[in-house]
């Protein structure tokens, strides 16, 4: 009888530490999502589906890991579509045009999206532009700079050891699936234990505070930006590999995917607060989201409404939980 007791009451401190969880709410939902479309197309469930959904989430959830950063700043950045674009071109034309080492090729490709970043970390620390018109500007920027760059044609053929980069397997998996699960621990343990993480999360809470506290705001700042445009050549290059070849619209529209995924998983759209955790699971319930609708035949159009929906729906609820949160400091104070 005493076992059971024991049994029962760690299962109870278990669930009660889970639901106080942040990223608690986006977990159920999204295996509550995933059991409904289940019922309805069993296919949902098959090897080959799961895989694609994990391997697509890739291509969100690495530039949301950047945007993640940024956000929890108090920043936002709408240009990591376009310059996830950007990377994939570059490092296209550094392989296909020119004919560079792969290695080089990827290593220029990164710093285009890293370049990208900075520009609009230093138009905004330099000029005080709001983050989303200097994103903004950055994004069409991009844009032009892609159509500049290739006049609307692909970059092809890619080396087949290229190729292979996104197309291969590790441990049963495509490569890609590894590659952001070391990305999500090595950014989860920058924001959670080094002073620079500590640095972003004061920063997003109060910019006046964290200076008084001796923080270089606009240097974390800039770093956040810079972080976000690499994680954008990161998914621009992996995306190039698995297509093999550059295309001058890829990454179009793919901004709003991984706003959404981080402020499905938590991350305040104000600032400080968010987390890696919350944002691999957006990312993933994102995924599953546009696999399910594609699955359910769902009409394109009507994809795209949903998708904003649920974005619009994420924002909202962020506001309702800082409401409820002033409300008891207000009751406790």
């Amino acid at each position: 009888m005493g076992i059971s007791k024991k049994i029962a009451s760690q299962s109870a401190s278990i669930l009660r530490s889970f639901w106080r969880m942040n990223e608690s709410g986006i977990i159920l939902i999204t295996i509550a999502y995933a059991i409904f479309v289940w019922l309805i197309n069993p296919v949902f469930f098959s090897g080959i589906n799961l895989s694609n959904i994990l391997r697509q989430t890739g291509f969100v959830l690495i530039p949301a890991l950047g945007m993640t950063m940024v956000l929890i700043s108090g920043g936002i950045n709408i240009s990591v579509g376009s310059v996830l674009g950007v990377a994939g071109l570059v490092t296209g034309f550094c392989l296909a045009d020119f004919q560079l080492p792969i290695m080089l090729g990827i290593l220029m490709g990164l710093i285009a999206g890293m370049l990208l970043g900075l520009g609009s970390g230093f138009l905004i620390v330099r000029f005080s532009i709001p983050p989303i018109i200097a994103t903004l500007g950055m994004m069409y920027v991009a844009k032009g700079l892609a159509l500049v760059m290739t006049d609307g044609i692909a970059r092809y053929p890619m080396p087949d050891a290229f190729n292979a980069l996104e197309q291969g397997e590790a441990l049963g998996m495509p490569n890609i699936i590894p590659l952001y699960l070391i990305l999500c621990i090595i950014f989860s343990f920058i924001l959670n234990h080094t002073t620079f993480g500590r640095s972003v999360y004061a920063v997003g809470g109060n910019q006046a505070t964290a200076k008084l506290s001796g923080i270089n705001v606009k240097k974390v700042q800039m770093l956040v930006y810079m972080l976000s445009g690499l994680m954008a050549g990161v998914a621009g290059v992996m995306l190039c590999s698995r297509l093999g070849s550059a295309q001058p619209a890829a990454g179009e529209g793919q901004e709003m995917h991984v706003i959404a995924s981080c402020i499905i998983g938590g991350t305040s759209p104000s600032g400080g607060k968010g987390s890696i955790l919350g944002t691999l699971i957006g990312s993933i319930f994102m995924s599953m989201l546009t696999n399910s609708m594609t699955l359910m035949k769902v009409n394109v159009n009507w994809q795209k409404m949903v998708l904003g929906l649920v974005l619009v729906f994420a924002v909202i609820m962020d506001r309702y939980k800082q409401t409820q949160s002033q409300k008891v400091s207000i009751r406790l104070g």
